[in-house]
Formats: C-alpha cells, structure tokens, sequence
C-alpha cells in the first residue's frame, strides 16, 4: 500500500503476566532486559526494524515511550491522564500527533459540553517550550466502532464535532460564539449532503427538576427552525406527538419526553424530565464551621459507588473544593465527600454534576443527581428545594480506569452554571 506509514498499535499491553511467563523472563535475561516495559519496547523496536526494511515509518500509541523508543517513530499521544507523555516525546526527537482519549475519542457519547470541549481543546500542550512545539505535527480525532452499529450512527458520533476539530487545528484564532454562528448555515448543508448529524442540544431544563407550588417549562432552542414534540405518558415522542409551545405549565409531578425535529426530518436527543414536588429543605441543626469537605478514599473497582462501603478505606482528609485529593489517586479508586453546603438564600438550585466515571450526589438527603455506572465524562443535572443554612451535602464518585473527570457547578434563577463556592463548604 501506498502510505509511508504503518500503525503498529502496541497500546493497553497487560504485561502483568510477563514476569510470571518463562518465556518473558528467559527472554529478558539473555537481552539484558530490565522490566516489562524494557520488553515491550524490545518488540517495537524489532518491528520497526523490520517496516524500516520495507521502506516504512513506524506510528505507535504512547505508550511506546514507557520503555525507551527510536527517535524516528511518530507517537500518538491518546493518555489525557499522563499529561507528561508529549514532552518526554519531544526530547526524545519524535514527532507527535495529539488524539487525546477526551475530547478527541468520539465513540464516547456527545452531551451539550462536548462540541465546546473539542473547540477549547489545545493541541499544543502549554508545557511545550518553543523547541519542544515543534513536534507536535497535527491532530486527529477517533471514533472507534465496536458499539457503533450504522452508518447513521456513525454521522451521529462524528457531526458536528469534526468540524470543532478542524477550526481548532487549521485556524488556530479561537472564537467559539463565532463559530457557533457560522455553524448554524452548516447544519443545512450536512443534511443536503445526507449526514445524519446529531442536532444541537436543547436547554433551560434539568434532567431532575422540582417545584413547589408550580413551575413553567420554557425551552430554549439553539436553531429556529427546530420543531419541539413532547409526550407525558413515557412513550418516546414522535414527529406527531403534540407541539410544545413557547411555554409549558407544570403544578403536579410529572414525567415529560422531549425531543426537536429539524425539517429535513433528523431526531435529536430525548430527553426525560422528571417533575416532582418538594418543600423547602429545612436547615441541618448543625455548628459545622470548618471550612471545607470530608473526602475519604479507597482502592480498588467499584462498578457502582455503593461498593465502597464494603472495602475498608485507605484514607481521609479535607478538600477545599469539590475534587479528587491527590493522595486519592490511583488507576482505580473511589471518593466519598462528606459535610455541608452553607446555603446562603432559600431557593430551588439547579447543580450539574459531570463525571469520568460515576457520580451520585445527594443533598438535605435528597437524590439530586445521579450519574453513576461506568462511562465517559458525561454531565447530568438536578434541582433540590434548599432554605438558607446548613445542608448535608454527600458526593459518592468512582474512576474505574483510563484517566477521570469531576465537576460540580451550580446555578439559581436562571443564572448560568458555575462552581460551587468554596466558601460553601463546611464540615
């Protein structure tokens, strides 16, 4: 074939084996072969010899930096959760093609963040000194199609954040709102050209809202043209299911199913609406005044977050901010956050909490938002009837592997999301 280059993979190697296999360790011994990742870089090298025999360059993931590569290999760098891996590239002279797991894997499911995400993404990373810059020569983006089962889907998956991508690495002058623009006579041509694009999300909503006397529903569309469809008896809204209107009178618990139609006929998301009625949430009887969030640690898979209570946990400590202490970090590991939101006025808060993996929160012993199993950085958002004071805040969140996401935001009366203060914290 005609490329000069061949893609040997050599990623997610399990060598754990390797120092129990006779073979390996035979094998080590007369190579003079210090570890396991001494004996993977061992195999590259010999297979690079031989593409460089047939006249071609060699392309691995980067996890062919672990034991030592040949300046000549170009290396892809996928492992957003080793942030040092382009610049021991540069130094070691290899040329690099930035395809980071998150954002640029596009087989993880889009929500309303991920066409941002991949418009804000850098490829050259600000650690890079000028010369080290230099070889950083583009980057791509994935979508791997194991759990991709049409075309159609595909299209869905791919647009329109490839067009993010290609603003990104070919301009290079950010300017998101403007692109937003320009985007929108794009989605017109994307469906003359017969792309299944996924339609732009819809907003002015949580996923779990609540109300107490009554509350109105008004949804805001990102394109004019969109037809908006809605059902209340859990069937999944058709083109012919009723229009929803400007606005939407909701006084008792409810399920809504919404979805947006385009005119060429392409369905957006559904989305689900749960509706339920709550009184504000009284005050904890509390003199918590510390600052800041109880975060205890444990190692090990947690599939669900309620695992942890089984295992006995590594360690404790205290977190001014909603994130992963440090100490907690591990290829696998769970958190549990523990204390109180110093509310500072009654009202229904809106919170988003995005996690890689999973993430339950709860407030005033309420089930906010619950956005738990095993997944990519995904944002789910809830509401909680809150009176000023002390609120018993618990935050259960697991990283099952492959580099972890979390961010709690909140917002009130419309405003839009934004972190929780730290000064909000107390235990």
């Amino acid at each position: 074939f005609p490329s000069p280059y061949v893609h040997i993979g050599a990623d997610e190697v399990e060598k754990t084996t390797w120092t129990q296999a006779g073979v390996c360790t035979d094998l080590m011994q007369r190579e003079g072969i210090k570890d396991v990742n001494g004996l993977q870089s061992y195999f590259v090298r010999r297979i690079e010899r031989f593409l460089q025999t047939k006249g071609k360059k060699m392309i691995g993931w980067d996890e062919v930096l672990d034991g030592g590569v040949d300046a000549a290999a170009t290396v892809m760098y996928w492992r957003s959760w080793v942030p040092d891996a382009p610049a021991r590239a540069a130094r070691n002279g290899n040329q690099v093609i930035m395809t980071t797991n998150n954002p640029l894997y596009f087989d993880y499911l889009p929500d309303k963040n991920s066409l941002a995400n991949v418009y804000q993404f850098k490829p050259m990373p600000p650690s890079l000194g000028p010369q080290e810059a230099k070889a950083i020569v583009g980057a791509q983006a994935n979508l791997w199609t194991e759990m991709v089962p049409s075309e159609n889907r595909a299209d869905y998956m791919v647009a329109p954040r490839l067009t993010a991508l290609a603003e990104v690495v070919w301009t290079n002058k950010p300017d998101y709102q403007g692109y937003l623009q320009r985007l929108k006579a794009h989605y017109t041509r994307l469906a003359q050209l017969g792309v299944h694009y996924r339609v732009p999300d819809l907003a002015g909503f949580a996923e779990e809202s609540v109300f107490t006397t009554s509350t109105t529903l008004v949804v805001q569309k990102p394109l004019d043209n969109l037809a908006l469809r809605y059902t209340t008896d859990g069937r999944q809204p058709t083109a012919t299911s009723p229009a929803l209107g400007k606005s939407l009178v909701i006084n008792k618990p409810t399920t809504i199913k919404l979805a947006a139609y385009t005119p060429e006929g392409l369905k957006g998301d559904t989305y689900t609406i749960n509706y339920k009625q709550q009184d504000y949430a009284p005050p904890a009887h509390s003199q918590a005044a510390s600052a800041g969030l109880n975060a205890t640690y444990f190692d090990g898979y947690f599939p669900v977050a309620a695992r942890m209570q089984q295992v006995t946990a590594k360690g404790s400590t205290v977190v001014t901010a909603v994130a992963v202490p440090k100490q907690a970090e591990a290829d696998k590991f769970g958190v549990q956050f523990r204390g109180y939101l110093d509310v500072p006025e009654t009202g229904i808060y809106t919170f988003y909490l995005t996690c890689d993996d999973g993430g339950i929160l709860r407030i005033a012993d309420r089930l906010v938002v619950d956005n738990g199993g095993l997944h990519s950085a995904i944002e789910k958002s809830g509401q909680v009837a809150l009176a000023k004071g002390l609120q018993p805040l618990a935050l259960d969140f697991v990283e099952g592997g492959g580099g972890y996401t979390l961010l709690l935001q909140y917002s009130l009366n419309g405003s839009l999301p934004k972190p929780v203060p730290a000064s909000w914290l107390k235990h």
